[in-house]
């Protein structure tokens, strides 16, 4: 099933772990399989549908791949995790890639790439525990039951909109995650959201840390809201 042009993937592979061991992330050998084949599907379909603006092979490795990766020293083995606007699956797919017992939902609104994400998470070996839904959260009000433990977004909303919209998935001592860059002219507005006036109702305040991105630098904030049950 993991069919992947040999010289790019194997470059692809060694920026992965060196990434990964910058951030002090374990990455095992299965999983970088997985990962390439993600990797090489979206440079497949990179022409019919536009998934993502980074191609190049260090760029994809530590902004998408290794960006998706910062959640993993925060999760469980066995997790619920429901990723919303998943776009090419990120971080979603790549929590999933390393380890696999996570339960996962991905909801996306756009039937392109809700197309690819199910062509990805089968390509990726995952016939069971992905499941993929074509909805636009944020349109409607949620109607099901908050059902999941951990519910992340990666750049789909600005950061107050995600933090009112994600609050209703969460179920009763989940957690919410903010992810977010860090430029200067940013950090006096994400401040404020981690102000106790600005947690979503009902929730508190669980991490709020900050990471480097192992090649080029930029930095990236993340924060947790656990929700009281």
């Amino acid at each position: 099933m993991f069919h992947v042009e040999h010289d790019r993937s194997d470059r692809f592979a060694d920026l992965l772990l060196e990434g990964a061991a910058r951030m002090g992330i374990a990455i095992p050998d299965p999983a970088v399989k997985r990962i390439s084949v993600h990797r090489e599907l979206l440079l497949r379909w990179s022409g019919k549908v536009n998934l993502t603006a980074v191609r190049d092979i260090k760029g994809m490795a530590e902004r998408l791949y290794l960006d998706s990766c910062a959640l993993l020293p925060y999760l469980k083995e066995a997790c619920s995790l429901h990723d919303v606007g998943s776009g090419a699956g990120f971080p979603g797919l790549v929590l999933k890639a390393v380890q696999s017992e996570i339960d996962l939902t991905l909801t996306e609104a756009r039937r392109k790439k809700i197309s690819f994400l199910k062509e990805a998470a089968r390509e990726m070996g995952f016939t069971r525990g992905v499941r993929v839904r074509w909805e636009r959260i944020g349109i409607r009000a949620w109607r099901g039951e908050p059902a999941w433990q951990e519910v992340v977004s990666r750049a789909s909303f600005p950061p107050k909109i995600w933090l009112d919209l994600g609050a209703c998935l969460v179920a009763p001592g989940g957690r919410l995650w903010l992810m977010a860059g860090q430029p200067i002219e940013a950090d006096e507005g994400l401040e404020q959201l981690v102000q106790p006036d600005c947690w979503p109702r009902g929730f508190e305040l669980e991490l709020w840390t900050s990471y480097q991105l192992p090649f080029c630098g930029l930095g990236r904030r993340l924060a947790a809201f656990r929700r009281i049950p």
